[in-house]
């Protein structure tokens, strides 16, 4: 294994005690009663609405829960989720001895297993087996650039994985960020938090906005915040910026589209900014 460590913008929290899991299936798309020891899903918790103000890697491990979150959106999540933690009996406690760090490597796995190392826990980045995610108790030395740390941000969105900001919270519901692609929602569990919604899109809706690749060269345009409008010609919004992340000669992001735009072949410009026409593409989750 490479001792090439990136150090992500992740903060990690472990939820323990007697009603962890009861307490978490209550508030998560995913089902956490069929989370196994030793392996990880993409989960999201939503407001009743609907409306995802947390999305995380969740991992069970001897038993305790283990949280990823993007740091920005660490403290508003707990905030909202303490609400409903007071009824039951388990500790929500940040990690603050542990960071994520990311490794370029050819990683091996079984689904979505997570292994135990001598300093922490190893999880697959991706599907690429090229990446991997080590969550390290111990303070490594992250001799990586900015540059890389951006190119690892693109390769996330090259592989569907979206991001949730303070700007963006309270805007999409799972599915226009096509998280039933990446595992985060059980449509079989039972209720929980903003469950109505999402399973109405799911089988009585019909999905109107999804999530897209866009490509972008980096001369054209000033940097784009999450929750940017993408317009059509006429200047209608037709999307919005999920996250985005400057190479040394592209842009590379994620954006929600209207889908009869996208399929409709028609260009997509920055509603403030450039007048370039922007590439959206579809996103390949095989």
């Amino acid at each position: 294994m490479t001792n090439h460590y990136l150090k992500l913008p992740y903060t990690l929290f472990k939820v323990e005690g007697p009603d962890a899991a009861k307490f978490l299936q209550g508030q998560a798309s995913c089902d956490i009663d069929s989370l196994a020891d030793n392996t990880w899903t993409f989960g999201t918790a939503n407001s009743p609405k609907g409306r995802m103000y947390w999305l995380f890697v969740i991992a069970r491990i001897d038993g305790a829960f283990w949280i990823k979150v993007h740091n920005d959106i660490a403290e508003s999540g707990i905030h909202a989720l303490n609400k409903y933690k007071v009824f039951f009996k388990c500790e929500f406690k940040q990690q603050h001895d542990y960071a994520v760090y990311g490794i370029r490597s050819v990683f091996k796995h079984s689904g979505n297993s997570i292994t135990q190392e001598t300093n922490g826990y190893l999880r697959a980045a991706d599907r690429s087996e090229q990446r991997c995610e080590l969550w390290s108790r111990e303070a490594l030395e992250a001799n990586s650039s900015d540059a890389e740390l951006e190119a690892w941000l693109q390769d996330d969105c090259y592989h569907g994985i979206p991001e949730l900001y303070p700007q963006t919270l309270d805007t999409f519901i799972l599915q226009q960020l096509n998280l039933q692609e990446l595992g985060a929602v059980s449509f079989n569990k039972g209720c929980y938090t903003g469950q109505e919604i999402i399973a109405r899109m799911k089988f009585l809706g019909k999905l109107k906005k999804k999530m897209y690749l866009f490509n972008l060269d980096a001369k054209e345009t000033a940097a784009l915040l999450p929750g940017s409008k993408l317009v059509n010609a006429e200047g209608r919004k037709i999307g919005d910026v999920v996250r985005f992340h400057a190479g040394r000669d592209k842009f590379v992001g994620l954006v929600v589209c209207d889908i009869a735009f996208a399929e409709s072949g028609q260009p997509a410009l920055l509603a403030e900014g450039s007048n370039t026409p922007i590439r959206i593409e579809e996103i390949d989750y095989n």
